[in-house]
């Protein structure tokens, strides 16, 4: 009985469609219990996953929309869509594109101390053209959480200056307008 019932919450969960935590080892888990206690086609679900291929293996694929609205460009407003567009955009490192990701007015956090880092297009432009210039940083999204117009991504930063590498949690809040207004950061260096 107690197996039936957490199979029924597991199915529950895969049917509803949750993608609030889409990171490779909890859906590897969910898949694992679901076809260990029975049969996929007995239970009807599909054997593939319901996340992108690039958050299973750990690299960052696009993603799928909620079907929230565009912009005149055609551009979705969607939060996961905003911020998967701003992390591929980062890694090409291409400032210009980089900056329409973000409000006016958006402000840059540290989580853990409370310091603005920037605020507004005058600020952050200038943080990131150093940052694209002066190595080849990539950001690999390791796990995403949403919930509303609330982005949670974990990442590993690698191409850093000074060679490092650094594992980054970055709170995104995406506002009507589908920008990018706050990004709070807590940041740990990877020791080499």
């Amino acid at each position: 009985m107690r197996a039936t019932l957490g199979l029924l919450s597991i199915c529950a969960i895969q049917r509803l469609g949750c993608s609030a935590f889409a990171s490779a080892p909890a859906n590897a888990l969910l898949r694992s219990r679901i076809h260990a206690l029975a049969p996929s086609s007995a239970l009807g679900i599909e054997r593939r996953s319901r996340f992108p291929a690039g958050l299973r293996g750990g690299s960052a694929a696009a993603l799928p929309s909620m079907s929230m609205s565009s912009d005149a460009s055609g551009r979705s407003k969607d939060p996961m869509s905003v911020v998967q567009r701003q992390l591929e955009v980062y890694n090409t490192r291409d400032i210009d594109a980089f900056m329409t990701l973000f409000s006016e007015d958006c402000t840059l956090v540290d989580l853990q101390t409370g310091n603005v880092l920037a605020t507004g297009h005058a600020e952050i432009r200038p943080r990131y053209v150093k940052r694209f210039t002066e190595s080849e940083v990539h950001a690999e999204v390791t796990g995403r959480l949403s919930n509303g117009r609330v982005v949670v991504d974990r990442e590993v930063i690698t191409g850093l200056p000074d060679g490092g590498a650094a594992n980054v949690m970055a709170v995104y809040q995406v506002n009507e307008a589908g920008l990018i207004n706050r990004v709070q950061f807590v940041w740990e260096n990877i020791t080499k």
